[in-house]
């Protein structure tokens, strides 16, 4: 018999039902990754203090939703702790947070251990209970499983509410009748005080919620965690009474005092409509004010100094003032830190209208840094040295950065202040290099690798259903921030895109916590697989190659970049080469290249995302309208098509007749054409296709045929010098027209104004004032072709109507 089943948690946990409101709406769409997409190098958790819910992220309210402590592991320890050692965890937490109806039935009509089915009696939490001394502890326990399918009830807001509150009342009642009857058994007696006040807080009765905390709670000198539930749900029953200001100051008490429930209590705070100052009218003592300051400048967003400053005062000790000076610096960083992305672009704006405030606010916790360095009030005092360091690291002061790190006694810092010291030192190692100065590479492969290993460290076994490694590990952003932002973009700077393209795998390993799949492809994110499909030339990926098939040739740095990686897909690196020669019209190399792939090898067939239907490159046939795209029947290989190129090159070289000359060259120029985006054969020389590339600006240094068929222009050209017939001469002409159209540059803000008539677009109206239309007409319109391409295309009708 399945005695243990998941079911909801009651035992210690106040439900959200009343007084959990969280005011985060989620627009629909897709959002970015705010943890991949984040611009740090500095460590969030300098301290270890269960705020780590709080650091600073773009785009979130919370950096996780997860509480720092799990409310019900709080609550079995406590269990352990009244009942004994001799009870486990695991049996306390089986039957109190997984069991079902059918076990509370069980123990309530059967007491007697060797009667229980086998599940039960083995379970030493069962065995505890079921002691007679323990007799008030099973009837609790039976208790709160007897209300469970009663409160527990999930609410929808735009259902009518279905909870029975007369028999949630009665719970209640029942439970504050309990309170007298264990004075000796503290530990039961606060539980049903807390149950008490818990069910009166949902059956809406509020005032009587809060005058059994009042009564019972308010004054205890117990040390137990349910002080602090019931701290939480005195707090959730005051809002509901119409104290905003008052429940707001309690749950700022919640948040400090209970990490089970800080979330709770943050959530709940920050949903309250009340002002600071009413809530600060409640605060007592010191430790109240600096509760509330630190609650909303977890909130804060904007750059300001003022919670900060106020904490530091209040209590400049507390390990919290790290955590919200750390938020400061990750929003400096989040203006001053340009994301340096391959593949696809990510901005990352440095608003250069507010500049100097921005840099006035970097200036002014750089001075606080220093001064809780001089004050030596705070436990790790040379946590503002290192702090004063990064910023002036950041704001391009790289001398007096290195000034404040040789201040540093590393002998006295915690392991995370070492790690950052580390880190920043590396930062400062790097601006050098940048500055044409000399680079240790071995100091830096030494700390990548060490921030891999400690990458490593972070990958947990309960991660494992996250795609990326960032949310749960601080060491693996800051790596490939570091690789990805600042080396990749370094190598590429000097010139050398090999090292820059193998860097930017090691960047991408990352995501993986470090972990390098032995297959160099299935490292590459998709930033790194665009770069390496639409960017590089073949002479990178030559180099590329020898770098992989020659290890005795390898740097120092190449080997570490190569580390683990110990496979190679040699067919796809193959067509990567002879790709890139496609490009460059090299077809003498490509046929080269590509004839080294297996005669099996397959490219990668892609899919008409309207019709579904496979694109099939048949890149010379002639097409008037380049939509809807006629495709081919077979596809033809890129070998059959570099061949077939080279070989109309060799036939020009060697024909004397001009006719045929100039049919050759109208062959080729239909292989640039329909290579192009325009084309049915775009494959051939690109990994994707996209309706913006029409008529785009060229961004990478094949694009001038692939944009805008440059070199398909110029072989038209010479097929109708060459031609003999006026036949062959119209259909050159138009074919020239259909190259003059895509050499208009289509600006972003055109392809999203709405125009109201077609006078007032530019591209149109530069399509029919197309100077081979003119040609076509004057010279061509007698020909067959000339009347199929009028009928065909409403460019030409347009422009034969207007002239």
């Amino acid at each position: 018999m399945q005695i243990y089943k998941k079911s909801l948690l009651l035992f210690s946990t106040t439900l959200f039902l009343y007084f959990s409101e969280i005011a985060i709406n989620i627009a629909c769409g897709p959002e970015m990754d705010p943890y991949d997409n984040q611009q740090t190098y500095f460590l969030p958790n300098l301290e270890d203090n269960s705020y780590s819910a709080f650091q600073f992220i773009p785009y979130q309210f919370l950096y996780t939703e997860q509480e720092p402590v799990s409310e019900a592991m709080v609550n079995v320890a406590d269990w352990v702790d009244h009942l004994g050692n001799q009870v486990k965890t695991d049996d306390v937490y089986a039957l109190m947070y997984q069991s079902n109806l059918e076990t509370v039935h069980i123990l309530k009509n059967n007491n007697v251990l060797k009667n229980l089915p086998d599940s039960l009696q083995n379970n030493s939490f069962v065995q505890s209970l079921l002691l007679p001394k323990n007799k008030p502890e099973l009837h609790y326990f039976i208790f709160t499983k007897d209300q469970e399918p009663i409160t527990n009830i999930a609410q929808d807001p735009w259902s009518p509410d279905e909870r029975n509150f007369d028999k949630i009342k009665q719970f209640a009642k029942e439970a504050e009748s309990k309170i007298s009857t264990h004075k000796d058994n503290h530990f039961i007696t606060l539980r049903y005080v807390y149950q008490a006040a818990r069910l009166f807080l949902f059956a809406k009765e509020y005032e009587k919620s809060i005058s059994i905390y009042d009564k019972y709670i308010a004054r205890s000198k117990l040390k137990s965690p349910v002080i602090g539930w019931a701290l939480s749900n005195y707090a959730g029953a005051t809002r509901k009474n119409g104290d905003p200001a008052k429940a707001a100051f309690l749950f700022s008490k919640v948040f400090t005092q209970s990490p089970e429930r800080r979330i709770l209590a943050y959530n709940n705070f920050h949903y309250i409509q009340t002002t600071d100052s009413e809530i600060l009218a409640h605060a007592k003592t010191k430790a109240d004010k600096f509760n509330i300051n630190a609650i909303i400048g977890f909130n804060n967003s904007n750059i300001t100094l003022t919670y900060l400053e106020n904490c530091y005062q209040l209590d400049p000790a507390n390990t919290i003032n790290a955590v919200l000076l750390t938020r400061e610096v990750n929003k400096i960083e989040n203006d001053y830190i340009k994301p340096h992305t391959i593949g696809y672009r990510i901005t990352n704006a440095y608003d250069d209208e507010h500049k100097q405030e921005i840099q006035k606010h970097l200036q002014d916790v750089r001075a606080l840094s220093l001064l809780l360095y001089k004050d030596k009030k705070y436990s790790q005092p040379q946590l503002g040295l290192i702090t004063a360091a990064y910023l002036s690291w950041l704001n391009a002061e790289n001398d007096l950065a290195k000034k404040y790190l040789k201040m540093v006694d590393a002998k006295s810092l915690s392991e995370n202040l070492k790690d950052q010291l580390r880190i920043t030192e590396m930062l400062t190692q790097l601006t050098d290099w940048k500055a044409n100065k000399s680079l240790n590479e071995n100091q830096l492969i030494a700390t990548l690798k060490w921030l891999q290993e400690k990458a490593r460290k972070d990958d947990k076994s309960e991660n494992e259903n996250y795609w990326n490694a960032f949310e749960h590990s601080s060491y693996s952003l800051i790596a490939k921030n570091i690789i990805q932002n600042i080396v990749v973009h370094q190598y590429l700077i000097k010139g050398d895109t090999a090292l820059a393209s193998l860097a930017s795998v090691k960047s991408d390993i990352f995501y993986n916590y470090g972990h390098v799949n032995d297959t160099l492809e299935n490292n590459m994110q998709y930033g790194t697989v665009q770069f390496w499909q639409e960017n590089l030339t073949p002479q990178t990926l030559l180099k590329i190659q020898e770098y992989i098939l020659t290890p005795e040739k390898q740097t120092k740095m190449v080997q570490f970049l190569l580390e683990d990686i110990k496979k190679v897909n040699k067919n796809y690196l193959t067509e990567l080469i002879g790709t890139a020669y496609l490009r460059e019209l090299d077809f003498k190399n490509a046929v080269k290249i590509l004839k080294k792939l297996p005669g099996t090898y397959k490219s990668k067939e892609y899919s008409n995302w309207y019709t579904e239907q496979t694109v099939a490159p048949d890149p010379f046939i002639v097409t008037i309208n380049d939509y809807p795209k006629r495709i081919g029947t077979s596809g033809m290989t890129k070998l059959e098509y570099a061949a077939r190129m080279l070989k109309f090159q060799s036939l020009i070289k060697e024909e004397k007749n001009n006719g045929k000359k100039a049919d050759y060259y109208f062959h080729m120029a239909n292989g640039i054409y329909q290579t192009s985006t325009y084309g049915n054969a775009w494959s051939l020389v690109s990994y994707q296709w996209s309706s913006y590339d029409n008529n785009a600006r060229p961004s990478k240094y094949w694009e001038r045929n692939y944009t805008q068929a440059k070199t398909a222009k110029e072989w038209y050209l010479k097929a109708r010098e060459l031609g003999t017939t006026p036949e062959f001469k119209a259909k050159c002409t138009f074919m020239l027209a259909k190259c003059e159209q895509k050499e208009f540059e289509l600006k972003d803000d055109m392809r999203w104004t709405y125009y109201e008539s077609s006078n007032e677009n530019p591209f149109y109206q530069f399509a029919i004032h197309n100077k081979y239309f003119h040609q076509l007409k004057k010279q061509y319109q007698q020909t067959a072709f000339f009347q199929t391409a009028v009928r065909e295309c409403t460019y030409l009708q347009d422009f034969i109507s207007k002239n």
